[in-house]
Order: C-alpha cells, then structure tokens, then sequence
C-alpha cells in the first residue's frame, strides 16, 4: 500500500509531532442518554478549540460526533479571534441515522471531507500562527479555564 509522503510511520517520531483534533467522538449505548453523548461532544469541542486557540489558532472549525446507538448528530464548534469565546452549533444540525444504508453513505461523505479540511485549512493556519511575529504561545489548561470564569 502507498501512503503520501508526508504520512508518518514511526510511532516514535509521531511523539514528536503536534497532534490536533479535526473530529471528536461521543458514543453512548441507545439507552436514551443522547443529551448525555451531546453535553459530553460540547465538553470534547470547547477543550480542542481551546487548545487550538492557545499557539494563537482561531476561528478554525472542531467537529464532534454525538451518538446514541445507531442515531448521531455532527456538531461544530470555533474559537472568536476578537473575544476568545468558543462558538458552538447544535441546533439544526445534521443528524444520521447509520441502520439506513443512505445515511449511512452521507455520513461517510462528511467523514471523508473532514481530513480535506485538516490537512489544507487548518494546517495553514496553524503554520501562519506558528510563523507569526509576534507568536506567543498562550496557557492551556484547565486551570486557565478557571482563572477566565473567576
């Protein structure tokens, strides 16, 4: 098999490298419990926007994927460059329903296109927070999440 080039192999120098979240999964077993598996996507996304937004990357879009049994819903969440507020969308959201076999199709068409968008968007972004002038890396922990609630 053929991977690109720029696909790492070695686990060890995987170690090295700055690893971030396009998509982060919540699955919850089909007992009624979706407004858990949403509430916990929400907790996932405000920690990965967050440590995105720590080199200085904002308004660059997380994924999460809330689930309960063979029903989910693909919310979305960014960080507001202006006043460091994370933004999340879960109302009017796409949700799938993976026992009907169409639903299934889309939603590996929105799987699909996540990697797309990692690998341009938000890479550059990355890169361009990284490069900048004046980059100083900000705190990111859940102290500092506190410290901006006090």
């Amino acid at each position: 098999m053929d991977f690109p080039p720029d696909v790492v192999m070695d686990i060890k120098a995987l170690a090295t490298k700055l690893l971030l979240a396009v998509l982060v999964v919540e699955y919850k077993k089909s007992a009624r419990t979706y407004a858990k598996a949403v509430v916990q996507a929400k907790m996932y996304l405000e920690a990965s926007v967050r440590y995105l937004a720590s080199p200085g990357v904002t308004k660059q879009g997380v994924f999460a994927l809330a689930t309960d049994g063979v029903e989910g819903a693909i919310l979305m969440s960014w960080c507001s460059g202006d006043s460091e507020r994370v933004y999340i969308v879960e109302r009017n959201v796409r949700t799938f329903n993976v026992s009907s076999p169409i639903e299934v199709y889309h939603f590996i068409t929105v799987l699909l296109r996540l990697p797309e968008y990692g690998d341009t968007a938000l890479k550059a972004a990355v890169e361009a927070a990284l490069e900048a002038k004046d980059f100083k890396q900000s705190i990111w922990s859940k102290t500092a999440q506190f410290n901006r609630m006090e």
